[in-house]
């Protein structure tokens, strides 16, 4: 529903009267446009981002706009275990290696840097301690 111009004022949606020059009047006009225009007149966003919005960490009100695992840790090859000293045999410098890991969540850490031209880099990082695998496919 619109508001709709008269003599006596803007007739609001809600059916309320208000004179032209006050400000719900501008307020409800400068909505209108916006969204003649596609833009949210609440955000100010051309479109409505909330169905993109995802789950980001933030910290001192700063979201973070890099996000990185940190992997760490070791695992000792059983010296019984014949696929595990078959596989640990056929690793060859430079190869990739497809294995699935589990790991403990040690940390969370944070990270801001300022460039020259003033724009935040905000990164948060998440620590993996590694503790065992199992050979992938």
């Amino acid at each position: 529903m619109t508001a709709t111009d008269t003599a006596a004022g803007l007739v609001m949606p809600d059916g309320t009267t208000v004179p032209l020059e006050s400000d719900e009047a501008t307020q409800h006009i400068h909505d209108v446009m916006a969204r003649a225009h596609g833009v949210d007149p609440d955000t100010g966003e051309l479109f409505d981002t909330k169905p993109y919005d995802r789950p980001v960490p933030k910290l001192d009100g700063r979201r973070a706009n890099v996000l990185k695992l940190a992997f760490g840790g070791q695992v000792a090859i059983s010296m019984v275990d014949e696929e595990q000293l078959d596989h640990y045999a056929s690793l060859r410098f430079g190869d990739e290696v497809e294995l699935r890991v589990t790991a403990t969540v040690g940390k969370h850490g944070w990270a801001l840097r300022i460039g020259p031209d003033g724009d935040e880099k905000v990164t948060h990082t998440v620590g993996l301690h590694v503790h065992s695998y199992r050979i992938a496919g």
